[in-house]
């Protein structure tokens, strides 16, 4: 997975990507379903930490051989229990529907507060749970200075919203009107979208600007693994 993070994609392969096997259970949720899922997330496990029973409850499921592969392919460390904010933010961008929507949604659960703003260390951590949850269910390869890129993506989301990092929040308009005409962010982003009706409500990619994320990254310069 090589990329620079000026490119406007995090990776030269531009390819489609879909979950790998074993996550069979979520391979067909639509946003729709994820919005319940993220909904009994909310009432029902508050905790970022899911284990299987609560995996299950989240996702409406009973308990099968299927269910118990997907569990363990997120809990990599054998830890019995996986990060709830990793999960739902890669159903978010991995289910079908529009990407707005499903964008849209994935504000939602980091708008801890319910107050219709994001903060710093929100951002920071969507970002981050984002790259967790897709490198867990697809193909995407990890990031290898992920903090670094979380760090420089917030830095950019909150200067074109003229806004101080720590002190103030994004609100959701303002956090779309950055991923949205984002270059980095929806080119990467396309590649789990697989027909017209999922760029609806969308600006042109003709409008969309390049970040020299390098510029904005701590260190300077942040690239995957063999770039």
């Amino acid at each position: 997975f090589d990329f620079v993070l000026s490119a406007p994609v995090m990776g030269n392969d531009v390819s489609r990507l879909e979950v790998v096997r074993g996550f069979e259970p979520v391979a067909h949720l639509t946003v729709a379903d994820v919005r319940q899922v993220v909904r009994r997330y909310v009432e029902e496990s508050p905790f970022p930490a899911l284990s299987f029973a609560r995996f299950l409850d989240v996702l409406g499921d009973e308990e099968s051989d299927a269910h118990k592969k997907a569990f363990s392919l997120l809990d990599r460390q054998g830890s019995g229990v996986v990060d709830g904010f990793m999960f739902l933010a890669g159903l978010c961008v991995v289910c079908s529907g529009p990407l707005k929507e499903r964008i849209d949604l994935l504000y939602g659960i980091f708008d801890v507060n319910r107050d219709g703003a994001l903060t710093w260390d929100a951002l920071v951590l969507l970002v981050k749970s984002v790259e967790r949850g897709l490198t867990s269910m697809t193909q995407f390869e990890p990031i290898a200075r992920i903090d670094d890129l979380a760090v420089a993506m917030g830095k950019r989301a909150f200067q074109s919203a003229r806004r101080r990092q720590r002190d103030e929040a994004l609100t959701e308009g303002e956090w779309f009107a950055w991923w949205s005409l984002d270059s980095t962010v929806r080119t990467t982003l396309q590649r789990f979208c697989f027909d017209d009706a999922d760029m609806e409500g969308l600006p042109p990619m003709e409008n969309c600007d390049s970040t020299p994320y390098e510029a904005l990254a701590p260190g300077g310069q942040v690239a995957g693994d063999g770039a």
